[in-house]
């Protein structure tokens, strides 16, 4: 497996500086940790941190930090030996103050992985039966992240291929179909994806793997009723992997 055990230096200083820019800025209740976050007894249920920025800044610097996540490399550590590899290639983004994230009535016991520090799992299951991961991006006590919504797989694509029952495309262009073929499901809930050590990581892409000169488009997010008009949906526009891309009047070249 060509990969390196962490976070690109370029994708960690975003996500630091994203952070740290905030953490000062978030009113939080004292002795607030991950652990307690994750226990869901650390704040009060339906509870929302209050933040200095104004929520278009908050949300455009969220915007700008998520696209770091393209090209990285999602790796899942099967109990086999194997480790599973695919390349980031498309995301959305959700946050508190947005009603189309499950963060936007506040801290539960169901979405409290995305009021951790950046790089926890928050995986949740879809219509009764599909798994779903999100990335939380925001600063400890503020709920953030982003969606994986297709990836590229890299290692280990006939097994991948075996847990999906289909080849090409298929195996990872969406979201529960990406969980299916790496075997993510909510027992990796809350997962530090910081840590090579975890079954589940993320690590830093070969230079041929993610390319300077890759155009990340946004455009609206996919299935959602409310806010579904903002552009917080971000992908690697010509990578066959992208969910039903489509160039569309609404979308917009970021990169």
């Amino acid at each position: 497996m060509n990969h390196s055990s962490q976070a690109t230096p370029s994708f960690t200083h975003t996500l630091t500086a994203f952070s740290t820019s905030l953490t000062t800025a978030v009113d939080l209740p004292p002795s607030i940790d991950n652990q307690g976050i994750l226990a869901g007894t650390a704040l009060p249920r339906h509870y929302k941190s209050d933040i200095t920025f104004s929520v278009p800044d908050f949300q455009t610097a969220l915007d700008s930090t998520a696209h770091s996540l393209l090209g990285m490399v999602l790796c899942r550590h099967l109990t086999t030996g194997e480790i599973l590899t695919a390349r980031i290639v498309e995301i959305e983004t959700y946050d508190q103050f947005d009603p189309a994230s499950h963060c936007y009535t506040g801290f539960t016991f169901r979405n409290r992985a995305m009021f951790t520090s950046p790089l926890h799992a928050y995986i949740y299951i879809s219509h009764g039966i599909h798994s779903c991961m999100n990335i939380s991006l925001g600063p400890l006590g503020v709920g953030a992240g982003a969606l994986i919504r297709a990836v590229e797989p890299i290692d280990g694509v006939q097994t991948m291929e075996k847990f999906r029952n289909r080849t090409g495309t298929e195996v990872s262009n969406g979201p529960a179909k990406l969980c299916q073929a790496l075997q993510i499901t909510t027992e990796l809930y809350g997962r530090d994806l910081s840590n090579p050590s975890s079954p589940l990581f993320l690590a830093e892409p070969l230079s041929s793997r993610k390319f300077p000169q890759e155009e990340i488009v946004a455009t609206p997010r996919i299935g959602i009723s409310k806010n579904a008009s903002a552009l917080r949906r971000f992908v690697l526009a010509d990578n066959p992997y992208v969910s039903a891309f489509h160039h569309t009047t609404d979308s917009l070249q970021v990169r």
